[in-house]
């Protein structure tokens, strides 16, 4: 890469501020090691704008702006702000995390462990930096399996060597997980932005609308999975819970939320394709999307930690054992999230 050589026009700002008298610049270097350079008269004097990157950008561009001033031509000054403007956006910028909730008013549905396990694949396994808020008040049920999780690894060697090899690997700590209410989760998510950049807060709600808070924290979700069984009942619940915030919040425009996504959970693989297509015409004509993953009804979904060192499906140190991943669909949820979420 070459530095970026911009000529002066020669014409000349009048000298109000002039410290050094060196006279007016010829050029702007934007160097390639990030450094601006000001010539003046043929002369070349260092302007270290990278060095000072971290300070505001008001601060910044007024004391350099009266630096340059005197002796700079307008041309160049406007350009030397644009630099310090890029350097200082560019170094101070943060990463936005996503806001994400499985969230259904039917209660039994794995809104809880598809949370853990959905944030324990992407903070584990697939490099992401996450955080989980628990306003699932006032049972606090992730909270409460990190604290077992850690009692676990700290009485058990072996486990306690299992977390070694792990963090060690990854070079992070386990994931935050806070609990809140309902009502201040989204103050609670903010304090962790600012504690450390994170790509997804999760967020585990109550099961009903009618709590308070809620329809307030889910309409400032980005994005909305809801675990939906075949279950006549509980597809009838479900589907209204979907329909309200479709029509109420997403459709209207008065919400975050970019688009809400039903997922298939308990799936008895007993229960005949055909079926499960006809829910899908039906919850299309309702203007409802449905996620292509199936997840199975399998026991193996609410194993935990244990005395007896069996592989581990669900827990907010581990990700899920390779050696129950197979048949799980997790997997494959967590791929067609991603697209869906666009990460």
């Amino acid at each position: 890469m070459k530095p970026l050589i911009v000529p002066s026009t020669g014409q000349r700002n009048k000298p109000t501020h002039s410290r050094t008298g060196i006279g007016a610049a010829t050029e702007l270097v934007i160097g390639t090691d990030g450094w601006l350079y000001v010539g003046r008269d043929k002369q070349r004097n260092d302007c270290p704008f990278g060095q000072t990157h971290r300070q505001s950008a008001g601060r910044l561009i007024n004391r350099q702006a009266g630096r340059l001033a005197g002796y700079t031509d307008i041309r160049i000054l406007i350009l030397a702000l644009i630099f310090i403007h890029i350097k200082t956006e560019k170094n101070t910028m943060k990463k936005e995390p996503l806001f994400i909730a499985f969230s259904t008013q039917k209660g039994g549905m794995g809104k809880t462990t598809l949370t853990v396990l959905a944030a324990s694949y992407l903070h584990y396994v697939r490099g992401y930096d996450v955080a989980v808020v628990d306003c699932d008040f006032p049972q606090h049920s992730i909270a409460d399996m990190r604290k077992r999780d850690v009692r676990q690894v700290m009485e058990d060697n072996h486990y306690k060597q299992m977390a070694h090899v792990q963090f060690t690997a990854l070079k992070k700590k386990a994931y935050d997980i806070e609990e809140s209410t309902a009502m201040e989760a989204i103050g609670v998510a903010e304090k962790l932005q600012n504690k450390s950049e994170l790509d997804f807060i999760f967020f585990d709600l109550p099961g009903t609308l009618n709590s308070a808070g809620v329809l307030k924290t889910l309409a400032a979700m980005d994005y909305v999975f809801t675990p939906v069984s075949a279950d006549r009942v509980v597809l009838e619940s479900t589907l209204q819970f979907a329909t309200t915030v479709n029509d109420n919040l997403i459709t209207t425009g008065k919400t975050n939320i970019k688009s809400l996504h039903l997922v298939w959970n308990m799936v008895d693989g007993r229960e005949k394709t055909e079926l499960y297509k006809a829910y899908e015409q039906a919850i299309a004509q309702l203007g409802l999307q449905v996620m292509h993953t199936l997840l199975p009804d399998s026991k193996r979904f609410r194993r935990e930690m244990t005395g007896t060192h069996k592989p581990v499906f669900r827990s907010t140190l581990f990700p899920v054992d390779k050696s129950l991943m197979k048949g799980s669909n997790i997997e494959e949820l967590i791929n067609e999230l991603c697209q869906t979420i666009k990460r």
